[in-house]
Protein backbone atom coordinates (compact mmCIF):
# COMPACT_ATOMS: atom_id res chain seq x y z
CA UNK A 1 0.00 0.00 0.00
CA UNK A 2 1.46 3.37 -0.99
CA UNK A 3 2.09 6.21 1.46
CA UNK A 4 -0.67 8.39 0.09
CA UNK A 5 -3.26 5.70 0.69
CA UNK A 6 -1.91 5.04 4.20
CA UNK A 7 -2.07 8.76 5.10
CA UNK A 8 -5.67 8.94 3.88
CA UNK A 9 -6.69 5.90 5.96
CA UNK A 10 -4.90 7.22 9.06
CA UNK A 11 -6.71 10.55 8.75
CA UNK A 12 -10.07 8.78 8.53
CA UNK A 13 -9.04 6.51 11.44
CA UNK A 14 -8.35 9.49 13.69
CA UNK A 15 -11.67 11.14 12.70
CA UNK A 16 -13.59 7.88 13.29
CA UNK A 17 -14.91 7.71 9.72
CA UNK A 18 -13.87 4.11 8.95
CA UNK A 19 -16.25 1.16 8.93
CA UNK A 20 -15.42 -1.74 11.34
CA UNK A 21 -13.72 -3.87 8.74
CA UNK A 22 -11.47 -1.08 7.45
CA UNK A 23 -10.73 -0.02 11.03
CA UNK A 24 -9.48 -3.54 11.88
CA UNK A 25 -7.21 -3.48 8.82
CA UNK A 26 -5.71 -0.10 9.82
CA UNK A 27 -5.16 -1.20 13.44
CA UNK A 28 -3.38 -4.33 12.21
CA UNK A 29 -1.20 -2.17 9.99
CA UNK A 30 -0.37 0.13 12.93
CA UNK A 31 0.62 -2.80 15.12
CA UNK A 32 2.82 -4.35 12.44
CA UNK A 33 4.68 -1.29 11.14
CA UNK A 34 6.72 1.19 13.23
CA UNK A 35 6.65 3.84 10.48
CA UNK A 36 2.87 3.77 10.39
CA UNK A 37 2.74 4.24 14.16
CA UNK A 38 5.04 7.25 13.81
CA UNK A 39 2.83 8.72 11.08
CA UNK A 40 -0.20 8.21 13.32
CA UNK A 41 1.45 10.11 16.18
CA UNK A 42 2.41 12.98 13.86
CA UNK A 43 -1.15 13.19 12.51
CA UNK A 44 -2.61 13.32 16.02
CA UNK A 45 -0.23 16.09 17.07
CA UNK A 46 -0.97 18.09 13.92
CA UNK A 47 -4.75 17.78 14.29
CA UNK A 48 -4.51 18.76 17.96
CA UNK A 49 -2.39 21.79 17.09
CA UNK A 50 -4.82 22.94 14.39
CA UNK A 51 -7.86 22.46 16.60
CA UNK A 52 -6.37 24.80 19.24
CA UNK A 53 -5.73 27.65 16.77
CA UNK A 54 -8.30 30.33 15.80
CA UNK A 55 -9.55 30.05 12.19
CA UNK A 56 -8.78 32.91 9.81
CA UNK A 57 -11.85 34.84 8.57
CA UNK A 58 -13.01 34.01 5.05
CA UNK A 59 -12.08 36.86 2.70
CA UNK A 60 -13.38 36.25 -0.83
CA UNK A 61 -11.86 39.50 -2.05
CA UNK A 62 -8.39 38.22 -1.19
CA UNK A 63 -8.71 35.33 -3.64
CA UNK A 64 -10.07 37.60 -6.37
CA UNK A 65 -7.16 40.02 -5.94
CA UNK A 66 -4.71 37.13 -5.89
CA UNK A 67 -6.14 35.75 -9.15
CA UNK A 68 -5.80 39.17 -10.85
CA UNK A 69 -2.16 39.50 -9.77
CA UNK A 70 -1.33 35.98 -11.02
CA UNK A 71 -3.04 36.61 -14.39
CA UNK A 72 -1.19 39.90 -14.81
CA UNK A 73 2.16 38.22 -14.20
CA UNK A 74 1.42 35.34 -16.58
CA UNK A 75 -0.20 37.37 -19.40
CA UNK A 76 2.28 38.34 -22.17
CA UNK A 77 2.70 41.93 -23.29
CA UNK A 78 0.22 42.68 -26.12
CA UNK A 79 2.13 44.71 -28.66
CA UNK A 80 1.46 45.20 -32.40
CA UNK A 81 3.24 41.97 -33.39
CA UNK A 82 1.18 39.99 -30.88
CA UNK A 83 -2.09 41.41 -32.29
CA UNK A 84 -1.06 40.46 -35.83
CA UNK A 85 -0.25 36.91 -34.72
CA UNK A 86 -3.53 36.65 -32.82
CA UNK A 87 -5.66 37.71 -35.85
CA UNK A 88 -3.63 35.90 -38.51
CA UNK A 89 -5.96 32.85 -38.64
CA UNK A 90 -9.06 35.03 -38.98
CA UNK A 91 -7.44 37.12 -41.69
CA UNK A 92 -6.38 34.01 -43.66
CA UNK A 93 -9.90 32.50 -43.40
CA UNK A 94 -11.58 35.67 -44.67
CA UNK A 95 -9.06 35.96 -47.53
CA UNK A 96 -9.67 32.36 -48.67
CA UNK A 97 -13.45 32.87 -48.53
CA UNK A 98 -13.22 36.02 -50.66
CA UNK A 99 -11.03 34.24 -53.23
CA UNK A 100 -13.55 31.37 -53.47
CA UNK A 101 -16.50 33.74 -53.89
CA UNK A 102 -14.66 35.67 -56.60
CA UNK A 103 -13.76 32.43 -58.43
CA UNK A 104 -17.39 31.23 -58.37
CA UNK A 105 -18.53 34.60 -59.68
CA UNK A 106 -16.04 34.47 -62.56
CA UNK A 107 -17.08 30.87 -63.39
CA UNK A 108 -20.78 31.82 -63.35
CA UNK A 109 -20.21 34.76 -65.70
CA UNK A 110 -18.12 32.60 -68.02
CA UNK A 111 -20.79 29.87 -68.08
CA UNK A 112 -23.52 32.44 -68.73
CA UNK A 113 -21.56 33.96 -71.61
CA UNK A 114 -21.19 30.52 -73.21
CA UNK A 115 -24.76 29.46 -72.43
CA UNK A 116 -26.60 32.50 -73.83
CA UNK A 117 -25.74 31.91 -77.52
CA UNK A 118 -26.64 28.22 -77.27
CA UNK A 119 -29.86 28.99 -75.40
CA UNK A 120 -30.75 31.47 -78.14
CA UNK A 121 -30.08 28.77 -80.70
CA UNK A 122 -32.57 26.46 -78.95
CA UNK A 123 -35.19 29.19 -78.96
CA UNK A 124 -34.57 29.92 -82.65
CA UNK A 125 -34.73 26.25 -83.59
CA UNK A 126 -38.00 25.79 -81.72
CA UNK A 127 -39.74 29.05 -82.56
CA UNK A 128 -38.76 28.96 -86.25
CA UNK A 129 -41.46 26.32 -86.78
CA UNK A 130 -44.79 25.55 -85.15
CA UNK A 131 -44.92 22.92 -82.40
CA UNK A 132 -47.69 20.34 -82.63
CA UNK A 133 -48.51 17.40 -80.30
CA UNK A 134 -47.19 14.00 -81.31
CA UNK A 135 -50.40 12.59 -79.80
CA UNK A 136 -53.37 14.72 -80.96
CA UNK A 137 -56.87 14.28 -79.52
CA UNK A 138 -56.16 11.58 -76.94
CA UNK A 139 -59.64 10.50 -75.83
CA UNK A 140 -60.51 8.38 -72.78
CA UNK A 141 -60.17 5.10 -74.74
CA UNK A 142 -56.63 5.96 -75.87
CA UNK A 143 -55.74 7.19 -72.39
CA UNK A 144 -56.89 3.85 -70.95
CA UNK A 145 -54.83 1.86 -73.48
CA UNK A 146 -51.77 3.98 -72.71
CA UNK A 147 -52.28 3.53 -68.96
CA UNK A 148 -52.54 -0.26 -69.34
CA UNK A 149 -49.89 -0.94 -71.97
CA UNK A 150 -47.81 2.23 -72.45
CA UNK A 151 -48.84 2.26 -76.11
CA UNK A 152 -51.43 4.16 -78.17
CA UNK A 153 -52.21 4.35 -81.92
CA UNK A 154 -50.42 7.12 -83.75
CA UNK A 155 -53.61 8.02 -85.60
CA UNK A 156 -56.92 6.51 -86.64
CA UNK A 157 -55.85 5.68 -90.22
CA UNK A 158 -52.53 3.98 -89.49
CA UNK A 159 -51.57 0.72 -87.82
CA UNK A 160 -48.55 2.47 -86.32
CA UNK A 161 -48.36 2.66 -82.54
CA UNK A 162 -46.42 4.88 -80.19
CA UNK A 163 -45.06 3.00 -77.17
CA UNK A 164 -43.27 4.40 -74.13
CA UNK A 165 -40.93 2.15 -72.19
CA UNK A 166 -40.42 3.52 -68.67
CA UNK A 167 -37.41 2.10 -66.84
CA UNK A 168 -34.77 3.58 -64.61
CA UNK A 169 -31.81 2.48 -66.70
CA UNK A 170 -33.50 4.29 -69.62
CA UNK A 171 -35.71 6.94 -68.12
CA UNK A 172 -37.96 6.33 -71.05
CA UNK A 173 -37.95 5.36 -74.70
CA UNK A 174 -40.47 6.56 -77.28
CA UNK A 175 -40.92 4.33 -80.31
CA UNK A 176 -43.03 5.28 -83.33
CA UNK A 177 -43.66 2.66 -86.00
CA UNK A 178 -45.68 -0.33 -87.14
CA UNK A 179 -43.70 -2.81 -85.06
CA UNK A 180 -43.40 -0.73 -81.92
CA UNK A 181 -46.77 -1.67 -80.39
CA UNK A 182 -46.93 -4.63 -78.00
CA UNK A 183 -49.32 -7.47 -78.80
CA UNK A 184 -52.15 -7.46 -76.31
CA UNK A 185 -55.87 -8.04 -76.01
CA UNK A 186 -57.58 -4.66 -76.18
CA UNK A 187 -59.60 -3.50 -73.15
CA UNK A 188 -62.23 -0.88 -73.83
CA UNK A 189 -63.65 1.49 -71.27
CA UNK A 190 -66.94 -0.40 -71.56
CA UNK A 191 -65.15 -3.69 -70.75
CA UNK A 192 -63.65 -2.08 -67.67
CA UNK A 193 -66.95 -0.67 -66.42
CA UNK A 194 -68.78 -3.96 -67.05
CA UNK A 195 -66.17 -5.92 -65.11
CA UNK A 196 -65.74 -3.74 -62.02
CA UNK A 197 -69.31 -2.29 -61.92
CA UNK A 198 -68.35 1.09 -60.42
CA UNK A 199 -70.70 3.33 -58.50
CA UNK A 200 -71.65 6.70 -59.98
CA UNK A 201 -69.01 8.41 -57.87
CA UNK A 202 -66.32 5.92 -58.93
CA UNK A 203 -67.34 6.26 -62.59
CA UNK A 204 -67.01 10.05 -62.41
CA UNK A 205 -63.58 9.71 -60.81
CA UNK A 206 -62.33 7.27 -63.48
CA UNK A 207 -63.76 9.39 -66.34
CA UNK A 208 -62.13 12.55 -64.97
CA UNK A 209 -58.86 10.71 -64.43
CA UNK A 210 -58.74 9.42 -68.02
CA UNK A 211 -59.67 12.84 -69.44
CA UNK A 212 -56.84 14.42 -67.47
CA UNK A 213 -54.48 11.65 -68.62
CA UNK A 214 -55.36 12.36 -72.26
CA UNK A 215 -54.54 16.06 -71.76
CA UNK A 216 -51.27 15.14 -70.07
CA UNK A 217 -50.25 12.87 -72.97
CA UNK A 218 -51.09 15.56 -75.54
CA UNK A 219 -48.96 18.13 -73.69
CA UNK A 220 -46.00 15.86 -72.93
CA UNK A 221 -44.50 15.22 -76.39
CA UNK A 222 -44.47 17.85 -79.14
CA UNK A 223 -42.68 17.93 -82.48
CA UNK A 224 -41.80 20.80 -84.77
CA UNK A 225 -40.00 21.73 -87.93
CA UNK A 226 -36.25 21.16 -88.24
CA UNK A 227 -36.68 17.75 -86.53
CA UNK A 228 -37.42 19.35 -83.17
CA UNK A 229 -38.81 17.24 -80.30
CA UNK A 230 -39.98 18.66 -76.94
CA UNK A 231 -40.60 16.14 -74.14
CA UNK A 232 -41.94 16.51 -70.58
CA UNK A 233 -39.95 14.05 -68.40
CA UNK A 234 -42.97 13.35 -66.16
CA UNK A 235 -44.55 11.26 -68.95
CA UNK A 236 -42.34 8.32 -67.99
CA UNK A 237 -44.38 7.55 -64.84
CA UNK A 238 -47.80 8.67 -66.05
CA UNK A 239 -49.26 5.23 -66.76
CA UNK A 240 -48.15 3.90 -63.39
CA UNK A 241 -49.64 6.89 -61.56
CA UNK A 242 -52.94 6.54 -63.45
CA UNK A 243 -53.32 2.88 -62.52
CA UNK A 244 -52.49 3.56 -58.88
CA UNK A 245 -55.14 6.29 -58.80
CA UNK A 246 -57.75 3.99 -60.37
CA UNK A 247 -56.98 1.25 -57.86
CA UNK A 248 -57.21 3.72 -54.99
CA UNK A 249 -60.88 4.54 -55.71
CA UNK A 250 -62.00 0.87 -55.96
CA UNK A 251 -63.26 -1.42 -53.23
CA UNK A 252 -61.37 -4.61 -52.47
CA UNK A 253 -63.66 -6.89 -54.51
CA UNK A 254 -63.50 -4.49 -57.45
CA UNK A 255 -59.71 -4.48 -57.25
CA UNK A 256 -59.68 -8.28 -57.47
CA UNK A 257 -61.92 -8.19 -60.55
CA UNK A 258 -59.77 -5.51 -62.16
CA UNK A 259 -56.65 -7.56 -61.47
CA UNK A 260 -58.27 -10.59 -63.11
CA UNK A 261 -59.14 -8.49 -66.17
CA UNK A 262 -55.55 -7.24 -66.41
CA UNK A 263 -54.18 -10.78 -66.30
CA UNK A 264 -56.58 -11.95 -68.99
CA UNK A 265 -55.44 -9.28 -71.46
CA UNK A 266 -51.72 -9.50 -70.76
CA UNK A 267 -51.35 -6.19 -68.96
CA UNK A 268 -50.07 -8.02 -65.88
CA UNK A 269 -46.66 -8.39 -67.54
CA UNK A 270 -46.26 -4.60 -67.62
CA UNK A 271 -47.42 -3.78 -64.08
CA UNK A 272 -47.06 -5.86 -60.96
CA UNK A 273 -50.48 -5.02 -59.56
CA UNK A 274 -50.52 -8.08 -57.33
CA UNK A 275 -48.19 -6.32 -54.89
CA UNK A 276 -50.07 -3.01 -55.08
CA UNK A 277 -53.67 -4.15 -54.84
CA UNK A 278 -54.09 -2.97 -51.24
CA UNK A 279 -51.60 -0.11 -51.37
CA UNK A 280 -52.62 3.53 -51.45
CA UNK A 281 -51.60 5.47 -54.53
CA UNK A 282 -48.37 7.44 -54.24
CA UNK A 283 -48.65 9.99 -57.03
CA UNK A 284 -50.96 12.39 -58.81
CA UNK A 285 -51.36 13.89 -62.24
CA UNK A 286 -50.66 17.54 -63.00
CA UNK A 287 -50.77 19.07 -66.45
CA UNK A 288 -47.59 20.69 -67.81
CA UNK A 289 -48.00 24.44 -67.48
CA UNK A 290 -46.61 27.24 -69.61
CA UNK A 291 -43.36 27.46 -67.68
CA UNK A 292 -42.51 23.78 -67.15
CA UNK A 293 -39.05 22.37 -67.81
CA UNK A 294 -38.79 20.23 -70.94
CA UNK A 295 -36.18 18.15 -72.71
CA UNK A 296 -35.62 19.97 -76.01
CA UNK A 297 -34.02 18.02 -78.88
CA UNK A 298 -32.90 19.28 -82.28
CA UNK A 299 -30.39 17.71 -84.71
CA UNK A 300 -27.82 20.29 -83.57
CA UNK A 301 -28.42 20.79 -79.87
CA UNK A 302 -30.29 19.57 -76.83
CA UNK A 303 -31.25 21.08 -73.49
CA UNK A 304 -33.23 20.52 -70.33
CA UNK A 305 -34.66 23.94 -69.65
CA UNK A 306 -37.73 26.04 -69.04
CA UNK A 307 -39.85 26.63 -72.12
CA UNK A 308 -42.96 28.77 -72.48
CA UNK A 309 -45.70 26.96 -74.44
CA UNK A 310 -49.27 28.28 -74.64
CA UNK A 311 -51.09 24.94 -74.60
CA UNK A 312 -54.55 26.51 -74.56
CA UNK A 313 -53.86 28.46 -77.76
CA UNK A 314 -52.29 25.37 -79.32
CA UNK A 315 -55.38 23.28 -78.55
CA UNK A 316 -57.69 25.97 -79.96
CA UNK A 317 -55.60 26.12 -83.12
CA UNK A 318 -55.81 22.34 -83.51
CA UNK A 319 -59.59 22.42 -83.09
CA UNK A 320 -59.92 25.11 -85.78
CA UNK A 321 -57.49 23.64 -88.32
CA UNK A 322 -57.03 20.01 -87.31
CA UNK A 323 -56.74 18.55 -90.82
CA UNK A 324 -53.92 20.86 -91.94
CA UNK A 325 -52.10 20.36 -88.64
CA UNK A 326 -52.47 16.57 -89.01
CA UNK A 327 -50.86 16.73 -92.46
CA UNK A 328 -48.05 18.95 -91.14
CA UNK A 329 -47.50 16.58 -88.19
CA UNK A 330 -47.31 13.50 -90.41
CA UNK A 331 -44.83 15.30 -92.66
CA UNK A 332 -42.63 16.12 -89.63
CA UNK A 333 -42.70 12.49 -88.48
CA UNK A 334 -41.78 11.22 -91.96
CA UNK A 335 -38.81 13.60 -92.13
CA UNK A 336 -37.55 12.37 -88.77
CA UNK A 337 -37.92 8.75 -89.91
CA UNK A 338 -35.94 9.25 -93.12
CA UNK A 339 -32.51 9.39 -91.55
CA UNK A 340 -30.69 8.12 -88.51
CA UNK A 341 -29.15 10.94 -86.52
CA UNK A 342 -27.59 11.28 -83.08
CA UNK A 343 -27.67 14.47 -81.08
CA UNK A 344 -24.05 15.74 -80.79
CA UNK A 345 -22.33 16.31 -77.48
CA UNK A 346 -23.34 19.95 -76.97
CA UNK A 347 -25.36 19.85 -73.79
CA UNK A 348 -26.76 22.80 -71.86
CA UNK A 349 -27.80 21.80 -68.34
CA UNK A 350 -29.06 18.46 -69.68
CA UNK A 351 -28.59 15.46 -67.38
CA UNK A 352 -29.53 12.94 -70.10
CA UNK A 353 -27.70 11.35 -72.96
CA UNK A 354 -30.28 11.48 -75.73
CA UNK A 355 -30.32 9.31 -78.84
CA UNK A 356 -32.69 9.63 -81.80
CA UNK A 357 -32.81 6.86 -84.40
CA UNK A 358 -34.92 7.06 -87.55
CA UNK A 359 -35.37 4.86 -90.59
CA UNK A 360 -38.15 4.15 -93.04
CA UNK A 361 -41.33 3.54 -91.07
CA UNK A 362 -40.03 3.91 -87.51
CA UNK A 363 -38.58 6.38 -85.06
CA UNK A 364 -36.98 5.81 -81.64
CA UNK A 365 -36.12 8.45 -79.03
CA UNK A 366 -34.18 7.32 -75.96
CA UNK A 367 -33.48 9.38 -72.85
CA UNK A 368 -30.67 7.69 -70.93
CA UNK A 369 -29.56 9.12 -67.56
CA UNK A 370 -25.91 10.10 -67.38
CA UNK A 371 -25.60 9.20 -63.69
CA UNK A 372 -27.64 8.35 -60.61
CA UNK A 373 -29.01 11.90 -60.19
CA UNK A 374 -31.94 11.28 -62.54
CA UNK A 375 -32.69 7.93 -60.92
CA UNK A 376 -32.80 9.62 -57.53
CA UNK A 377 -34.97 12.41 -58.95
CA UNK A 378 -37.62 9.98 -60.20
CA UNK A 379 -37.45 7.95 -56.98
CA UNK A 380 -38.21 11.13 -55.01
CA UNK A 381 -41.08 12.00 -57.32
CA UNK A 382 -42.76 8.64 -56.66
Amino acid sequence: MNKRKIDFLLSQYIDGELDPKSREQVEKLINDDERVRKELRDFKLLKKYLSEREMLPIDLGFWTRLSVVIDKKNKPVRNIIWKIRENLVRFATVTIALVLVFSVWLLYNRTSDVAKPEHGQYKNNILSGALVPLFPKVDKEKALQFSLFGSIPLDEKSDANVSIDSRLDKVYKIEVGRDSGKKYKRITLENLMTEIKPSERQKRVIDSLLELTGKQIERSVLIGENNTVVIAPGLSRLNEVVMENIFSCLEHEQKLKFQKLLKSCGAQKYFNYGERINREYSGWISLPSKENRFVIITPDTLAYSQLSIDFDSLEQKMEQDFENIRIMRESMIRRMMRRDFRVPGRHLSCPWRIQVFGDEGSLSIELVPRDTEIKEYFEREK
